[in-house]
């Protein structure tokens, strides 16, 4: 449990004690997994700031209190103050929470890879851990990830399966809320990576909005960026995001969270479950926030019906990340994908687009020749960025209106 959420806990935990509701059914009312929510209630991680109105209405306890327990409130500011509950009122302050809440990871030096590192210790501290930037691209080099190398203690020889069993049953749920998984893949320049590797994302983690309403640029309320798998579409999306303050949902770390698939899940079953929670999200009226980017890459997912019904969301801009025959080849064979499905997919996005027409989906492309021309994993990163800065183009973001990382090229 972290220090700063016993208080948290021990109210949350007690109120549902009084009004005999379990966990499990807690989760169902709050929208959430069961291991997500027991995740909060024993204050291994933060909750959501979005989750909280919803807790209120179910234990009782007054939002603007569940904000301080669970620290998203700054000192200057106290529930004895906030006896202004008019509607419009509260929304604004809401706004300002969630800055608050997403400025906190800086203002602490708290990152989603230090997290997981402190849960991984907490649960074991013979470890060794090492955590290692996972920076790429030449002219524009980014980390978009953390990978953790895990060690195993002098003397200790257990199998990695073992190891990966044991860790993904203690912890694995805290873990995947924030978006960690195994990597499987080798790691350019880590010659002696250790054996077992965890990936974090970083620049491209689940965020809320960090901006007003009030843009220097109108744009559309929810901006949707696809592309087959290792399109970088994720990162182009998150770019874009950074850059007009708008929120980022890291599509595998909501899936793997919602669905409780651990930390090492099959492609296939991401994908599925990706095409599951699309359609949920896509029949529900508020299924995606507003001034908030979310991204698609699994083929699965992106079928007909699906398709038809993100036609019918005129809140929402779409982006196509277009790629090269090579490049697809190179994706689906870097991501063991089936290459059929993701020329299938391609096919799709293209249809899309033409269908949907420059008002409503543009799209941004990244060339085999650019690529390549380079080590591919420096080359498509590149390209991502310069993709996201065409983005802006698109929306009429002006280069002083940008913030974050492209707002510094």
């Amino acid at each position: 449990m972290r220090d700063d959420l016993r208080d948290w806990s021990r109210e949350l935990t007690g109120a549902l004690q009084e009004r005999r509701i379990s966990n499990n059914a807690a989760a169902q009312r709050v929208n959430v997994s069961p291991a997500t929510f027991t995740s909060w209630a024993n204050g291994v991680t933060r909750p959501s700031v979005e989750a909280l109105p919803a807790i209120a209405r179910l234990t009782g306890l007054s939002v603007w209190y569940l904000h301080e327990l669970a620290g998203y409130l700054p000192d200057s500011y106290a529930p004895a103050t906030a006896v202004i509950q008019a509607t419009e009122t509260q929304r604004g302050l809401y706004r300002s929470i969630r800055r608050w809440a997403e400025q906190s990871l800086e203002a602490t030096g708290l990152t989603p890879a230090a997290h997981a590192a402190g849960l991984i210790l907490d649960h074991d501290k013979s470890w060794e851990l090492t955590l290692r930037p996972n920076v790429k691209g030449q002219a524009h080099p980014i980390a978009s990830h953390t990978l953790i190398g895990l060690r195993q203690p002098r003397g200790n020889s257990r199998p990695l399966h073992e190891i990966r069993r044991e860790l993904d049953a203690a912890i694995g749920p805290s873990l995947t809320s924030l978006g960690v998984r195994w990597r499987n893949r080798r790691v350019p320049g880590w010659p002696d990576a250790p054996d077992l590797l965890l990936e974090v994302p970083e620049f491209e983690r689940t965020r809320a909005a960090t901006r007003s309403d009030a843009t220097p640029t109108p744009l559309p309320p929810v901006i949707a960026v696809l592309g087959v798998p290792y399109a970088h579409a994720e990162l182009v999306g998150a770019l874009a995001a950074d850059a007009v303050g708008y929120g980022y949902v890291n599509s595998y770390s909501e899936i793997c969270a919602r669905f409780e698939l651990g930390l090492g899940p099959s492609n296939q079953d991401v994908a599925e479950s990706g095409a599951r929670l699309l359609q949920t999200n896509l029949e529900r009226r508020d299924g995606f926030p507003r001034r908030t980017v979310w991204t698609c890459a699994y083929p699965e997912a992106f079928e007909e019906p699906v398709i038809d019904a993100l036609a019918e969301r005129t809140d929402q801009f779409f982006v196509y990340v277009r790629v090269g025959p090579r490049l697809l080849e190179f994706g689906a064979d870097v991501w063991k994908y089936d290459l059929a499905k993701c020329r299938a997919m391609a096919d799709r996005l293209e249809a899309f687009a033409e269908r949907m027409g420059p008002h409503r989906c543009g799209v941004v492309t990244l060339t085999d020749t650019e690529v390549f021309a380079r080590d591919a994993q420096d080359g498509v990163t590149d390209q991502a960025v310069r993709a996201a800065a065409s983005l802006l183009e698109l929306l009429d973001v002006r280069p002083q209106d940008r913030t974050g990382y492209l707002g510094d090229l």
